[in-house]
């Protein structure tokens, strides 16, 4: 869960020198600061980066959240021919204990539009009041130049899931599933084409149904040799 606040919100304490135009903070005066004090583990800073002008310096800006170090932020390498809304400007660290933090902002660059939209914090967090507010006072020179590159402002919503990351989650998820059964297909397959072979068949011996037909021996096969017995006789006298 997140919570956003409008770069207006009376959550936002401002130095002087801004102004404000359709919810948006801005600025063209080097050292002004904004300071806003929350309680959670992550912050997010969105801005607009101003239109490509001819001999016009691009915004940059630093942030200081607790006692850790500055980061600074150079919208010149990112202008177009076209103003660009909702960029973030700065995010910290995924890491970030949870609990009070306090976070400054300061403008780096004269003469260049520095334009504050939005400040999104993190999960089931509530936005403490900061200690002493001031009420922002316009300028006449940034008021003109932050009305004029404010128009046709688009209003995001930068704390939205990541539709991208959930839907490659699911389909990988699903390429390891189908992986895993056409794994253990494959494997029951195998398996059972194994104790096939080794399945000895039993011996059958072959069966013979046609009748068994006797042999035909005639009564003459059963007689002596034809001996002339009278012959015998003589020869043993």
């Amino acid at each position: 869960m997140s919570t956003t606040l409008s770069a207006s919100s009376s959550m936002i304490t401002y130095s002087h020198h801004w102004s404000s135009s359709n919810g948006s903070m801005g600025t063209n005066n080097v050292g002004a600061t904004a300071n806003v004090t929350f309680n959670g583990t992550f912050v997010q800073v969105f801005g607009t980066i101003p239109a490509l002008k001819r001999n016009t310096p691009g915004p940059s800006s630093s942030y200081m959240l607790d006692d850790a170090p500055l980061i600074q932020f150079n919208a010149a390498r990112f202008m177009e021919s076209d103003e660009v809304n909702n960029f973030a400007f700065y995010q910290s660290s995924l890491d970030l204990a949870s609990g009070n933090h306090s976070l400054v902002i300061t403008s780096l660059t004269n003469g260049a539009d520095f334009i504050l939209d939005s400040i999104v914090f993190s999960s089931d967090l509530t936005a403490t009041s900061p200690i002493a507010s001031e009420t922002p006072k316009p300028s006449s020179s940034s008021s003109s130049t932050s009305s004029s590159g404010s128009t046709q402002r688009v209003s995001g919503d930068p704390s939205k899931p990541n539709v991208g990351g959930i839907v490659g989650g699911i389909i990988s998820a699903l390429v390891v599933l189908a992986a895993l059964i056409a794994f253990f297909l494959v494997h029951r397959r195998r398996k059972q084409r194994a104790a096939k072979r080794r399945e000895v068949t039993p011996f059958v011996p072959e069966r013979n149904d046609s009748p068994f037909i006797a042999p035909n021996y005639s009564q003459d096969s059963f007689r002596p040799h034809n001996l002339d017995m009278t012959k015998k006789n003589r020869y043993l006298e």
